[in-house]
C-alpha cells in the first residue's frame, strides 16, 4: 500500500468509529464528507458560555480541498459562527464552530464552500435553546458517575432551578477546548474518568475549572483515590468530601453522595458567573465610559437645525430677492459640504478618531506550572466602527454585556487561529460591554532574589507594577511600589500574615467588586509563598484592537512563588 494514503485511511477508520458515536454524517462533492458533534448534544436549554461544534472532515480525493461552513445559514438575532480549513487529499482534519450562548436557534442549516463553491446540500447544526434565564445552573455528569446522583441533586436544589446534564459520550471523546465546558457551572467525574482522559482534554479541564468552574470528583469506596494536582491547595477536610483552591475555581473530592452531603451546594453554583446585564446605561454610568451619554445628540441638533435654516428657507429666500434661484444649484451643494465638514470637525474636536475604554482584570498566575487564568470586563467605546472587528484569542470566552439578547442583531464569528468578531459586535459612538475568561499557559513573572540581607522584587510581568506585596513560606509579608517593567526593587518588611487571609479565591459574580476589594486588601489575599501586584497596565487580557487607549483601569495579579524562591 502507498505509504502517503496509509495516515488517511487511519484518519477514515477513526472517523467511522466516532461517526458512530458522535453524530450524523454528510456528504458532499469532491469526496467531502462531514461528521458534526457537539459536547451539549442531549442538552434543551444553554444559559451562559460557549456552544463548540466539533466538524470533522474527511477528504477521500486526489486533491487537497478547502472547505468552509458558516452556521446557521440564516438567523434571526443571535451569533452565527463561521470558519475554514484545509483537507488534504486521502485524510481529514477537524474544523471547531464555536461562539457564545445567544443564538435564538435550535436548529438550523449550514452553509458549507468547497474550494469557494456554495454546495447546494446543507448539513444540520443544533444547539440548545437558550433562554437567558440567569436563575438557572447546569452540572454535567459524566457515564462513569453513579445514575442516582444527578436525581439527588435535583431534589436537594428544589428550590432554585438546575439542570443535570449527563454526557452523551465517553470521557475519552470529550472535546480538549476549554470553552466547550463554559456552559456549565460544575462537572462531576470519577477517578477513573480522569485517568482515562487523554491529556488534552484533562488540559482543557483544568483550565476550565481554574477559571471558575467547579470539579466534583466522586470517589467511589471500591475505586482508585483521586491526586488533585499539587498546585491545588486543600483548604478544607470532611469525612465526607475535601475541598480544593485550583485558583479562580474549586475541586471537590466527594467520599460520600447522600442527599445530606449536596448541602452545600444549595445556592452555591449560582454565585459563579456574573448576571447577564440589558442596561447599556448603567454600566456606562458605572465604568464612567462616556460621560453625558444621552446628551450627546445636543450639540449635534445644535449645528445642524441652524445649518438647516441656511440652506432652505434663508437660502431661498435671499435668492429669490436677487432673482437668482438657479444659483441653488451651487449654493445647495456648498451649504452641504459645509455642513458635513462642521460635523465631522465637531466630532473630531470632542472625541477624536481613536477608541478608548476601561478594564478590569483579575488574574491567577501560578508560576509552579505558567497557567494564567484570568477574569475580568471590557468596556470600549470608539468614535468609528473598527474595520476590521475585533481581535481575540481562540482561549477567550466573551459574554456581551448591556444588550437585550431578545433585540439584538446578527454577530458574526470567525473561528481560526483567533476569534475574529468581524461584524455586528461593535457600532462607531455606541458603549460595548464584554465580560471575559482566559485560560493560557504564560512565562511571565516576578522573582525574588535575596542578596546581602535585603530582599529584591524582579518584576517579569511585563507592564509596571504600581504596589507589591509579597509573602515568604515563613509568614513574614513584604511590600515595594513603583517597580516598572524588567527592573527591580528593594522591598520593606511590613509585618506577619493577616489573620484574615483568604484562603480562597471562588469569585462572586461582581467582579469589579472582588478587584476593588483585592487593591483595597491585597493582605487578606495572600498565603504562604505568594504575592499580589497592582498593575499599571493589563498584561493577560488581550485588547480587541490595536491602538486602544485605556485609562481608570484595574489590573490585578495574584501569583504563587515556586518552592525556595524565597
Amino acid at each position: 500500500m502507498n505509504h502517503r494514503i496509509m495516515p488517511g485511511v487511519i484518519f477514515c477508520c477513526l472517523t467511522a468509529f466516532c461517526a458512530a458515536a458522535h453524530g450524523q454524517k454528510y456528504l458532499f462533492e469532491d469526496g467531502i464528507s462531514i461528521t458534526t458533534a457537539c459536547q451539549l448534544d442531549g442538552a434543551n436549554e444553554v444559559y451562559h458560555g460557549y456552544i463548540e461544534h466539533r466538524l470533522t472532515i474527511t477528504n477521500s480525493s486526489n486533491q487537497a480541498r478547502h472547505v468552509e461552513v458558516s452556521a446557521p445559514e440564516r438567523s434571526f438575532g443571535g451569533y452565527r459562527a463561521e470558519g475554514g480549513v484545509d483537507v488534504p487529499a486521502h485524510s481529514g482534519a477537524v474544523l471547531s464552530l464555536y461562539h457564545p450562548v445567544g443564538s435564538m436557534w435550535s436548529a438550523s442549516s449550514a452553509v458549507v464552500r468547497i474550494d469557494g463553491r456554495v454546495q447546494q446540500d446543507r448539513m444540520t447544526v443544533t444547539s440548545p435553546n437558550s433562554p437567558h434565564w440567569n436563575a438557572v445552573s447546569m452540572v454535567m455528569f459524566s457515564r462513569d458517575v453513579p445514575p442516582e446522583m444527578p436525581m439527588q441533586l435535583e431534589r436537594v436544589a428544589a428550590s432554585r432551578p438546575r439542570l443535570a446534564h449527563v454526557a452523551s459520550y465517553d470521557v475519552r471523546q470529550w472535546s480538549d477546548n476549554w470553552l466547550a465546558y463554559t456552559p456549565f457551572e460544575a462537572l462531576a467525574v470519577t477517578p477513573r474518568d480522569i485517568t482515562n482522559m487523554p491529556p488534552g482534554v484533562w488540559s482543557a479541564i483544568r483550565g476550565w475549572v481554574e477559571c471558575g468552574g467547579v470539579l466534583l470528583v466522586i470517589q467511589a469506596a471500591d475505586g482508585p483515590e483521586y491526586e488533585p494536582p499539587r498546585e491545588w491547595r486543600l483548604i478544607s477536610e470532611r469525612a465526607q468530601d475535601s475541598a480544593y483552591a485550583a485558583s479562580l475555581g474549586e475541586c471537590r473530592v466527594v467520599n460520600s453522595y447522600a442527599d445530606s452531603d449536596w448541602g452545600w451546594l444549595h445556592g452555591y453554583l449560582n454565585t459563579r458567573m456574573p448576571t447577564l446585564q440589558k442596561d447599556g446605561g448603567r454600566l456606562n454610568s458605572e465604568f464612567d465610559l462616556v460621560p453625558n451619554l444621552q446628551r450627546t445628540s445636543t450639540p449635534i441638533l445644535m449645528v445642524l437645525i441652524p445649518i438647516a435654516l441656511i440652506i432652505g428657507p434663508v437660502n431661498l429666500f435671499m435668492l429669490a430677492r436677487k432673482n437668482k434661484r438657479i444659483w441653488m444649484l451651487v449654493t445647495v451643494p456648498a451649504f452641504s459640504f459645509v455642513a458635513c465638514a462642521s460635523l465631522y470637525g465637531y466630532a473630531l474636536a470632542s472625541e477624536g478618531l481613536t477608541p478608548w475604554g476601561r478594564t478590569v482584570e483579575i488574574t491567577v498566575l501560578d508560576q509552579r506550572s505558567r497557567r494564567a487564568s484570568s477574569i475580568g470586563w471590557l468596556a470600549m467605546y470608539s468614535p468609528l466602527t473598527p474595520r476590521r472587528g475585533l481581535t481575540f484569542a481562540t482561549s477567550s470566552e466573551l459574554t456581551l454585556q448591556g444588550v437585550d439578547m431578545n433585540h439584538m442583531g446578527d454577530r458574526l464569528v470567525r473561528c481560526g487561529d483567533s476569534q475574529y468578531l468581524t461584524s455586528g459586535w461593535i457600532q462607531a459612538r455606541i458603549p460595548m460591554f464584554l465580560t471575559h475568561r482566559r485560560s493560557q499557559i504564560r512565562r511571565e513573572r516576578v522573582e525574588i532574589i535575596h542578596s546581602d540581607g535585603e530582599v529584591l522584587a524582579v518584576n517579569g510581568l511585563g507592564a509596571g507594577i504600581k504596589s507589591l506585596h509579597v509573602a515568604g513560606p515563613d509568614g513574614s509579608v513584604w511590600s515595594g511600589a513603583d517597580i516598572p517593567a524588567g527592573r527591580q526593587a528593594k522591598l520593606v518588611k511590613v509585618g506577619p500574615l493577616s489573620a484574615t487571609t483568604s484562603h480562597s479565591l471562588i469569585i462572586s459574580t461582581d467582579w469589579r467588586q472582588k478587584a476593588r476589594s483585592i487593591v483595597a486588601d491585597p493582605t487578606r489575599y495572600l498565603v504562604e509563598n505568594s504575592y499580589v501586584a497592582i498593575m499599571d497596565a493589563p498584561v493577560f487580557l488581550e485588547q480587541p484592537v490595536d491602538n486602544l487607549r485605556l485609562d481608570k483601569s484595574v489590573c490585578v495579579v495574584i501569583g504563587y512563588l515556586q518552592e525556595g524562591s524565597e
